[in-house]
């Protein structure tokens, strides 16, 4: 049927790449300076794996292909498992394979579907049921740590609402909102550091909260924010030098005048 021609391909697919894949990676870490590295660790190489899923992400975004493929053959995970007879490339192809098979019945199956919404309904249960979670709270709790605390934050919001524990509209986000920005400023009166960080993390979050509403990804308009700000301080800089201003013995009101300037040659 298709599943098994598909799961045909993936087999050529892993048989073709996974012995020369095993091979230089395998010598690769047998170099003793490699041994020394700190990485060289299951452990120690996931803040190297969440570098190369970024450079990932960024090729893709910049749309360098280069940049893509040459990141995801750099992670080299499973070797570090094959090594401690966990699993293989093999094993991560085939399971891939299978979850997609599994979670597209509407591709793979003969199950119908008409909308978007459909698909992912479908893709949310069949998830729950294979991780054996029972209630969303389980499925809530799944959501790992280790993501973008922005996107952990939307991630736990929609899983919530799908339990119907949600605002009927964006009016009840904004007024959490504000709210929690009043208890934040109370924290600060307060003076206590560990209150202001507890209040901040649920301004954050209530931010995350509208930007859902909104239909915003919090991730991508935060990077984008960001990005606005060093092309503008790049401008500032330019303009201080231009004119020989010590910009960290400048006051910031003239500092800010760069920066209006700035932001109107940005805006020509």
């Amino acid at each position: 049927d298709s599943a098994a021609l598909h799961l045909g391909a993936a087999d050529w697919f892993v048989s073709a790449g996974n012995h020369e894949y095993s091979k230089y990676v395998g010598e690769a870490r047998e170099d003793e300076a490699y041994k020394a590295d700190s990485r060289d660790k299951v452990q120690g190489a996931f803040p190297n794996d969440l570098t190369f899923a970024s450079r990932i992400i960024g090729g893709v975004n910049f749309v360098s292909l280069d940049d893509v493929y040459y990141n995801i053959t750099e992670a080299q995970h499973a070797q570090m498992e094959a090594e401690q007879g966990t699993f293989d490339i093999g094993a991560v192809c085939d399971g891939i394979c299978k979850k997609l098979i599994e979670r597209h019945p509407h591709v793979f199956g003969t199950v119908q579907v008409d909308s978007t919404e459909q698909v992912l309904d479908n893709w949310d249960a069949i998830k729950r049921k294979s991780k054996k979670q029972k209630t969303q709270g389980e499925a809530m709790q799944k959501v790992p740590l280790e993501l973008p605390a922005l996107m952990r934050a939307e991630k736990i919001q929609k899983k919530a609402k799908k339990a119907g524990f949600d605002w009927p509209t964006v009016d009840g986000a904004w007024e959490a909102l504000h709210s929690e920005l009043e208890e934040l400023r109370a924290a600060q009166s307060g003076g206590d550091p560990a209150q202001i960080e507890n209040e901040l993390g649920d301004v954050l979050f209530s931010v995350v909260n509208v930007a859902r509403f909104l239909k915003v990804d919090p991730e991508q308009a935060l990077t984008a924010a960001s990005n606005k700000f060093l092309s503008r301080y790049l401008r500032v800089e330019d303009l201080a030098s231009q004119r020989g201003i010590d910009m960290p013995s400048t006051p910031i009101e003239e500092l800010d005048k760069l920066w209006a300037e700035a932001k109107k040659q940005e805006s020509n």
